[in-house]
């Protein structure tokens, strides 16, 4: 009787101590898948951030001003009211407005064909007293450009004419439509404007701005909300 009832007394003991160490052994197991979870926690870096603007934005051309003050005819400047604005490549300069010309050669001399200036060009250019600023000013950057004309593109490739498809190629996708007017943004701060007819440009406004480069992170509805609150009163 005696050893029947230490039997059972060491198969209590036993089970008893199998049951510990399945508990230890769980307890470690979820110890374990606990410190992997907090582990491996995925925080995007910088450049993972600067990646993913890239893939979703486009640097976009630049004109070749010479192409473009081949057609001017007026100008004007003004101060430095238009730096929150515009691009503004230094601390001292004046942004100066171009009035464009449909032109052409005609008895071997250029000539304005019409009366109406059908785009407007403008620029920034450094200004040094007393000699001030003149259309030849080699040290001009481009700002802006508005055209409804064909003589008046962006390297040839962006302007009146152009087909929706060859914007998208060049530009990718507009970020937004307001008032039938196709908005594209830059990864250069450059806003690009177009209106359509027949899915063929008929007028563009294409501006280099003074836009913080965070915008580049935000989600598209935070970016359309910035861009339209920085465009008002200025699309097209």
């Amino acid at each position: 009787m005696k050893l029947k009832f230490l039997f059972m007394q060491l198969l209590a003991l036993i089970f008893l101590f199998g049951c510990m160490q399945k508990k230890d052994k769980h307890q470690k197991q979820v110890g374990i898948h606990d410190s992997v979870s907090l582990s491996f926690v995925d925080i995007p870096s910088i450049d993972t951030l600067e990646s993913k603007a890239e893939s979703k934005f486009k640097t976009f051309p630049i004109p070749n001003l010479d192409t473009l003050l081949y057609y001017y005819e007026t100008s004007g400047a003004e101060g430095k009211s238009s730096s929150n604005i515009y691009y503004n490549p230094s601390d001292s300069g004046i942004f100066v407005f171009y009035s464009l010309f449909e032109k052409k050669m005609i008895d071997g001399k250029l000539r304005i064909i019409g009366h109406d200036h059908y785009g407007s060009l403008v620029t920034h250019t450094y200004f040094r007293e007393p000699s001030g600023w003149t259309a030849s000013d080699e040290y001009q950057t481009f700002i802006g450009l508005v055209s409804t004309s064909p003589f008046f593109s962006v390297n040839d490739s962006i302007g009146v004419g152009s087909s929706k498809l060859d914007i998208e190629h060049l530009l990718g996708l507009p970020i937004m439509i307001e008032d039938s007017t196709f908005i594209h943004l830059g990864l250069n701060n450059v806003i690009g404007q177009f209106k359509y007819n027949n899915d063929t440009v008929t007028k563009f406004k294409y501006f280099h701005y003074s836009l913080n480069d965070e915008i580049y992170m935000l989600d598209s509805s935070k970016v359309q909300k910035e861009v339209r609150k920085f465009l008002e009163g200025r699309i097209i």
